[in-house]
């Protein structure tokens, strides 16, 4: 087995020293609605010089976007909320369209959709709405704090807005803000996606340093399996789940999967306390039956779709941005979620967890 060195990178991992801990999952982290707010200061954030194809080490793909790292949610192109999508202690942004049928919940933080937004839905925001374009809502709207809107705002239903309403456009229907300037939008009015993960570049990398190659051995799984991996860099051709899965990781551990990912029974992938796990997957991620991710923070980055037909919980991050992520069924993150687009036809929840986020910042 080739030992990774990390020397190159701002995080700091445990050796690997295949430790084993409690199994318990999740203990410790509560529930979705205990998190505590935690902010990513800049001085914490990844330095992009350090991260990229030529860096080695299982905490590579914790490269990528700085500002991703402070963001609950991160979408490049458009966003469509059909189902209920609520986010905790963290911004939402959102670099395309956002169309809400069902509803948009931000706790403890900003709604950024720079290509506008129109919402059939009910808008509660903590904090800033911004949009480099128009802001047309037919369901009420609640935003705590400020609205800075590069066009025009429609409201056929009442739009209360705690703090101060920029915009450049016309005003029309039942708004009411504590004042009203004609300035629009300040700082930004897009989003940059350059700096987000290069997945096949990541996994070009990993590879070239040297995997154990586990090939087929997950590729057809069609009888209940248990499988232990420790510290290393590991191949699979693809990852076809037919049969209920159970894996632990005890170490600091890569996984390569050159194909595509199918969940068709449940999978449960447990980190143990002092380990790390981050998976790149090539192709396409299709979660057919459940799937969770639990104890130590993982990251999972997919060079393409993702789409979630099954419940799916994940400790950590997902990255695809590249990729659209589509939650057919209910999808719970605890950590963060950076997408090239996002369809949420069942609930999404995405909780930004003080674990997670200090497994990113090295803190």
């Amino acid at each position: 087995m080739k030992r990774i060195a990390v020397s190159a990178l701002l995080l700091v991992l445990p050796a690997c020293s295949g430790s084993s801990g409690d199994a318990s999952g999740t203990a410790g982290l509560g529930a979705i609605d205990d998190q505590i707010r935690i902010d990513v200061s800049p001085a914490d954030r990844v330095d992009l010089a350090r991260c990229g194809a030529e860096s080695s080490g299982p905490a590579m793909l914790r490269c990528g976007d700085a500002r991703a790292l402070s963001n609950a949610v991160t979408v490049c192109g458009g966003l469509v909320a059909n189902d209920a999508l609520t986010t905790k202690y963290g911004p939402v942004v959102v670099g395309g369209d956002s169309r809400i049928t069902g509803s948009i919940r931000v706790e403890h933080g900003s709604f950024t959709s720079y290509g506008g937004i129109e919402a059939d839905g009910r808008q509660n925001i903590d904090g800033d709405l911004v949009t480099s374009s128009n802001w047309v809502s037919s369901a009420p709207a609640w935003i705590r704090g400020e609205a800075f809107v590069g066009g025009r705002l429609e409201a056929e239903s009442p739009v209360r807005i705690g703090g101060a309403l920029h915009v450049t456009g016309p005003i029309s229907g039942s708004v009411q803000s504590a004042s009203t300037t004609n300035t629009g939008i300040a700082g930004p009015a897009s989003l940059a996606c350059a700096g987000a993960p290069d997945v096949q570049a990541i996994a070009d990398a990993t590879e070239r340093l040297g995997v154990i190659d586990e090939d087929e051995a997950l590729a057809d799984v069609s009888a209940p399996k248990q499988m232990t991996l420790g510290c290393g860099s590991y191949r699979f051709a693809s990852w076809g789940i037919g049969a209920p899965l159970s894996l632990r990781v005890s170490g600091n551990t890569v996984v390569i999967v050159d194909g595509d990912v199918k969940i068709a029974a449940p999978a449960r992938i447990h980190v143990e306390p002092g380990a790390s796990l981050d998976v790149v997957v090539r192709g396409t991620v299709s979660v057919e039956d459940t799937l969770s991710f639990d104890g130590a923070p993982a990251w999972l980055a997919v060079g393409g779709d993702v789409r979630v037909a099954s419940p799916l919980r994940l400790v950590g991050f997902i990255d695809a941005p590249a990729g659209a992520i589509a939650a057919d069924a209910r999808l719970d993150v605890i950590g963060a979620l950076y997408a090239g687009a996002l369809t949420a036809e069942s609930p999404v929840t995405v909780a930004a967890s003080p674990v997670a986020l200090s497994a990113c910042a090295g803190s």
